[in-house]
């Protein structure tokens, strides 16, 4: 892409949108074989109107990063090893049972953040059904968290 966004031989634009967070920004996106080579806020976005944040004009940059994770790992040790998602899980599934038959099953809580509500239809389902499995009243999100405090407050100086 040319320094005024026009797009050169090889590279193709996409319109798409931001979903990191709940403002989803219009973007506009530059492709070449595949690959994001460049992304800019989309100023003809009806809502955003060529605003996006430094982490969504960024996020293309994590997907080359020698640093991403692309697979389970486990820490034996002091050191980091690879695992297959199996063991990852059957690990994880083994500690939360030792967990609940331990010290009783609200021990394990569940928190919902901002975002996981922007797929609701997939994964809070999913989060209900791990929580009622393992039998926890114990479930958090944004709201219960950052909220309860301010309702405090106002009824105090209300």
């Amino acid at each position: 892409m040319t320094t005024d966004g026009a797009v050169t031989a090889g590279e193709r634009s996409h319109l798409t949108f931001c979903r990191i967070c709940e403002s989803l920004c219009g973007l506009r996106v530059s492709t070449r074989d595949g690959v994001v080579t460049d992304v800019r806020p989309d100023g003809d976005h009806v809502a955003t109107g060529g605003f996006a944040c430094p982490k969504g004009l960024r996020q293309h940059h994590l997907y080359g990063s020698p640093d991403r994770l692309l697979r389970p790992r486990k820490r034996v040790g002091g050191d980091w090893r690879d695992v297959s998602w199996n063991e990852a899980l059957g690990d994880i599934g083994s500690e939360l049972a030792r967990i609940r038959d331990e010290h009783g099953p609200d021990a394990i809580a569940s928190y919902a953040g901002t975002m996981l509500f922007t797929s609701y239809t997939s994964t809070m389902p999913l989060l209900d059904v791990l929580m009622d499995t393992i039998g926890s009243s114990m479930r958090f999100n944004t709201d219960t968290l950052d909220k309860g405090g301010k309702l405090v407050a106002a009824s105090l100086h209300g």
